[in-house]
């Protein structure tokens, strides 16, 4: 392996001074920055060595570095509202992105290479999360019965207004609150309704 160059400012000194009340071992920092740099253009990855400490603190457990990365990822949901306008998809979602990322020493934050800012990188991933999201939603709805309903064996007639629920709630955006209104019963009702939809697939 090449030998590779670091900064000759203290890159460690500078995360912790931005990301107060974060903790990571010295020796570990350096060692992740060193793969960094060997794989990744210099100046970027030295641009962006306090993102890769916030990183390297939260896969490996570090509670204020993951309320922090938690905190961005909530920050997102803007992102997931342009692909699908359903705030009950950019909760699941965002709580996909969080779970996948933020799982302790197993989460996929690890991946992050300071070869991009982590808002980017974040981003990215969150993007790429909901559009995979909707994409298999979308799938499996509309391949039951070929109608795109929820096939359910039990309740006969009411398949049909639970598959409309469905359609209208994830696929169309609409609000419970819409939904209610649309059906003439309450929130409590169609929320019922959606739960027995979700259920069925």
């Amino acid at each position: 392996m090449c030998a590779v160059a670091l900064p000759p400012s203290d890159p460690y000194l500078a995360a912790r001074k931005k990301w107060k009340g974060v903790s990571l071992d010295r020796t570990f920092f350096f060692d992740a920055l060193a793969k960094c740099l060997f794989e990744a253009d210099h100046d970027t990855v030295v641009a962006n060595a306090s993102d890769l400490f916030l990183a390297s603190a939260a896969a490996n457990g570090d509670r204020q570095a993951i309320a922090i990365l938690s905190s961005q990822i909530a920050d997102l949901d803007h992102c997931v509202l342009r692909i699908w306008i359903n705030p009950q998809f950019v909760e699941e979602t965002l709580r996909d992105v969080r779970s996948l990322l933020l799982a302790s020493y197993v989460g996929k934050i690890r991946a992050y290479a300071a070869a991009q800012p982590l808002e980017k990188w974040l981003t990215d991933y969150t993007v790429r999360t909901a559009l995979r999201i909707r994409e298999t939603t979308r799938q499996r709805y509309r391949s039951d019965a070929g109608q795109g309903l929820p096939v359910s064996r039990s309740r006969g007639g009411e398949t049909s207004r639970e598959g409309e629920i469905f359609r209208l709630h994830y696929l169309e955006g609409e609000t419970l609150d819409q939904v209610a209104s649309r059906f003439g019963v309450h929130r409590s009702t169609a929320a019922r309704w959606l739960a027995r939809a979700r259920d069925a697939m």
